[in-house]
């Protein structure tokens, strides 16, 4: 989806994205009855989110998988971007909230969420889960 702004200095210009957004404004999602803002996203966030990201991946090869560490892994992602989510929070989701949840904090982090609607966002963050 494309959002018209207002023209620069060149009248024919159609700006595909605000990348300014990306940066100034988090983004609210509910979880477990409590309201929870994913930060907007700096070089610092981003490399954070990047790092927990590759140990998740690393650990879906790892033969010691257990429970707590998976717990650990996804509070490590979530906690790079969003600071108001604990461990337990993390423990109490099923296995669909938690893939939701690192969709949305994925469509975040890359700067897809500024330039949709919510309802957009609801709908694609659902279905990145379904495929």
């Amino acid at each position: 989806m494309r959002t018209k702004f207002m023209p620069t200095r060149d009248k024919n210009v159609e700006i595909y994205a605000d990348l300014d957004k990306v940066l100034e404004e988090p983004l609210y999602f509910r979880c477990g009855g409590k309201v929870h803002k994913l930060k907007p996203v700096t070089l610092e966030y981003f490399y954070k989110f990047t790092n927990a990201n590759v140990k998740f991946f690393d650990l879906k090869s790892d033969e010691q998988v257990t429970p707590e560490s998976v717990v650990d892994i996804y509070y490590e992602v979530v906690s790079s971007i969003c600071d108001t989510i604990s461990k337990e929070d993390i423990k109490e989701l099923g296995y669909m909230k938690i893939g939701l949840l690192y969709n949305l904090i994925s469509e975040h982090v890359h700067g897809r969420s500024h330039n949709v609607t919510p309802e957009e966002l609801k709908k694609k963050t659902m279905m990145m889960f379904k495929t």
